[in-house]
């Protein structure tokens, strides 16, 4: 039974071989850089039909978005999903940019050229005076070398579980690597002000540093490094291929003796490599990547709201992890930390959903 489960596996793995260059070599000979039409008169990329193939407009929807480039003082996120609405947590995670820097201008880039309209809660956002809605136009983003090519053949595609993540991993390191700026996930809510000063990331656990919040300006070295590296190392089988992972090993190499893996999770002391501040974990995630430890962020009637404000004035964000927690829902009205922290961070979409008896 044994050997034949082996030779099971091995006439997979072969098989595996031989497909892959044959998709590639048609997705160059039948995506491409073509243009396609998705009505009400607009003409886009068919990186379009690639990354969203469920992606159509419709006559309801009335704003189009364009392209606009970034500024290295320009705090931004990207919507690789594709979604056409706008949802509460993320509504709050750009509020509460926009609430702690008002002088910074927030961008939200998204993937579809058009969103639904009318939208409350993404009109509430979007009246913010430093707040943008921008297209995330990926032949624009991945317009120069060593990137453009991986995009041109719709590298990104051969896992499409995993394709608005790569995109989004490639699109953030590109976009810093040109223009600088800071880069926050779309399930991050900021608690405070982070430090205006250049570079830094933070250790995500004992073993990872992670991409989830990326600060530094135009060209910078390192990300530079971790650009050129795409191309190689990317493996569409592996969801960290190019972000986490790609950016432990390459802080590892250019700081061998200044970084100690693994690292003190509990540690409050920041590292620096190169003058790359890397801050400890509680700086950006305070909640321990768990799963009792990430439903207390949920949980009410245990006074958590209250002790999570006052046990956390080390921290600068609070990361949601919407892919593990986006089925977990809360009313208002309780005294969860969800609930305290909205209150406090983005006051205008907490109040929308309160009047509106509506769930975050």
């Amino acid at each position: 039974m044994l050997a034949r489960r082996t030779w099971i596996a091995a006439v997979q793995r072969l098989a595996v071989l031989f497909l892959i260059p044959f998709l590639y070599i048609n997705f160059r000979e039948h995506f491409g850089t073509k243009q396609a039409d998705v009505g009400v008169g607009i003409s886009i990329n068919t990186w379009i039909n690639h990354l969203c193939p469920k992606y159509s407009l419709i006559n309801t929807v009335n704003k189009t978005l364009n392209w606009r480039p970034l500024t290295p003082n320009t705090i931004f996120f990207t919507e690789t999903s594709c979604a056409l609405k706008f949802s509460p947590r993320k509504a709050c995670a750009v509020e509460s940019a926009a609430h702690h820097y008002p002088h910074r201008p927030v961008l939200l880039l998204v993937t579809a050229p058009a969103i639904l309209h009318p939208q409350p809660l993404l009109q509430l956002v979007e009246d913010l005076d430093n707040v943008e809605f921008s297209y995330l136009d990926l032949d624009q983003v991945f317009s120069e070398p060593p990137l453009k090519s991986w995009h041109h053949q719709r590298l990104w595609l051969y896992n499409e579980d995993h394709a608005p993540v790569f995109v989004s991993d490639a699109a953030r390191v590109e976009l810093l690597r040109r223009y600088g700026g800071t880069y926050l996930d779309l399930d991050i809510w900021t608690l405070r002000p982070l430090p205006d000063f250049q570079p830094y990331l933070g250790w995500q656990t004992a073993e990872s540093v992670n991409n989830d919040v990326l600060s530094f300006s135009p060209r910078h070295h390192f990300i530079q490094e971790i650009v050129d590296a795409i191309p190689s190392v990317f493996n569409p089988h592996i969801r960290n291929t190019i972000g986490p992972t790609l950016f432990t090993t390459h802080l590892r190499q250019l700081c061998p003796e200044q970084l100690t893996i693994p690292k003190d999770i509990n540690s409050t002391v920041k590292d620096t490599c190169h003058g790359i501040t890397i801050y400890p974990r509680r700086a950006f995630s305070p909640i321990n990547l768990g799963p009792s430890e990430l439903l207390s962020v949920f949980l009410r009637g245990h006074g958590l709201g209250t002790k999570f404000l006052k046990e956390s004035t080390d921290s600068y964000l609070l990361h949601l992890y919407n892919y593990l927690s986006e089925m977990l829902l809360v009313k208002l009205g309780g005294d969860s930390i969800l609930e305290e922290v909205a209150k406090r961070n983005c006051p205008i979409v907490y109040r929308y959903l309160l009047t509106h008896n509506m769930t975050f």
